[in-house]
């Protein structure tokens, strides 16, 4: 008993505290350099993913510009035309001085081939109408790929909820898109009418919502 007692004693405590101590810091700092090395990865993968849908956002706002200006103007021309189409927008019927006013406004819109005098300054145009429909081609890549690696769930609920809508009403206003170009192919010039003046209507909130969203998007990370 006395030997074992003596061995004990000489057991270097001092090393072995020393030892665990070094080892818990290790452990620990290891751990640490993880969560930071995730952290930062987190972090550049959700700067990454802003950056993106910054650039779309922008992008689609550009198109949606473009795209606003030309069909507006189409619009006003179908209105304007439409109080002298002679029944369908192959013939007119108005007077010299009226045609010339549309013809500067809208120019290319209407084409005369041939006109034929009625009464007083009146004249019968033919012609046609020529539509060129400016489709706008609105992308969401940058907002399905950041849901596919769920960099998405670091954004605050907010932000997220604002781009959701955001992109929610630009499918919408694809879909639209969509049914004014089968319109315009089947020549359905009333239903295209209608169509562009609900793409109108579309546009006004969507430009408001991809302004909003730019404001925000650098705010966007959840705190």
């Amino acid at each position: 008993m006395k030997r074992l007692f003596s061995r004990f004693h000489k057991v270097n405590w001092k090393y072995i505290i020393g030892e665990i101590v070094l080892l818990f810091v290790g452990i620990n700092l290891a751990i640490w350099f993880n969560n930071w090395n995730a952290t930062s990865r987190l972090h550049q993968d959700r700067q990454l993913a802003l950056d993106k849908l910054t650039e779309e956002i922008q992008s689609n706002q550009e198109e949606l510009n473009k795209a606003k200006a030309i069909n507006t103007q189409i619009l006003k021309a179908f209105k304007a035309y439409g109080q002298v189409y002679a029944g369908r927008s192959t013939k007119v019927i108005t007077t010299a001085k009226h045609m010339k006013m549309l013809q500067d406004s809208f120019p290319n819109f209407f084409r005369i081939n041939s006109s034929e005098p009625l009464q007083a300054d009146t004249f019968l145009y033919e012609g046609g109408t020529s539509i060129n429909l400016e489709l706008a081609e609105l992308t969401d890549i940058a907002w399905t790929t950041s849901q596919s690696i769920e960099i998405t769930n670091t954004f605050s609920y907010s932000c997220l909820y604002e781009l959701a809508s955001m992109y929610q009403l630009q499918n919408r206003l694809k879909r639209e898109i969509d049914r004014a170009a089968q319109a315009l192919q089947e020549r359905r010039l009333e239903d295209l009418l209608r169509i562009l003046e609900f793409i109108q209507q579309f546009e006004v909130l969507l430009e408001r919502d991809y302004n909003s969203s730019l404001q925000s998007l650098p705010e966007c990370y959840r705190r």
